[in-house]
């Protein structure tokens, strides 16, 4: 399951110490609509790691933080630092080997 993360908390959440994959998204980008219910899924296997996204049109103060150029942009952050970047809409298998390789 995903966690809608914002401006206020953003900070405190991703450096809580635990591993988070968050998906920085807008409403409008089609490749972003198509990656959400892969996401979703994919979120659902693995209780290890918590998955946010963030609407970069309501949290834009938070893409600058992070360098985010490019929509949709997954990160995973362990301990608040970023270990790795995914940059484009991906497949479930695609998205779950990524998730393998970089967090689980």
């Amino acid at each position: 399951m995903t966690q809608e993360l914002d401006s206020d908390g953003f900070d405190e959440e991703v450096g809580d110490g635990e591993t988070w994959i968050v998906d920085f998204y807008a409403d409008w980008c089609g490749p972003c609509q198509q990656l959400e219910p892969i996401y979703e899924d994919v979120s659902e296997e693995y209780s290890d790691i918590n998955f946010g996204r963030v609407d970069m049109d309501e949290n834009s103060s938070i893409a600058t933080e992070v360098g985010v150029k490019a929509l949709p942009t997954l990160v995973v952050f362990e301990e608040g630092e970023e270990v790795a970047r995914r940059t484009g809409a991906t497949d479930e298998d695609g998205l779950r080997e990524w998730v393998e390789s970089n967090a689980a």
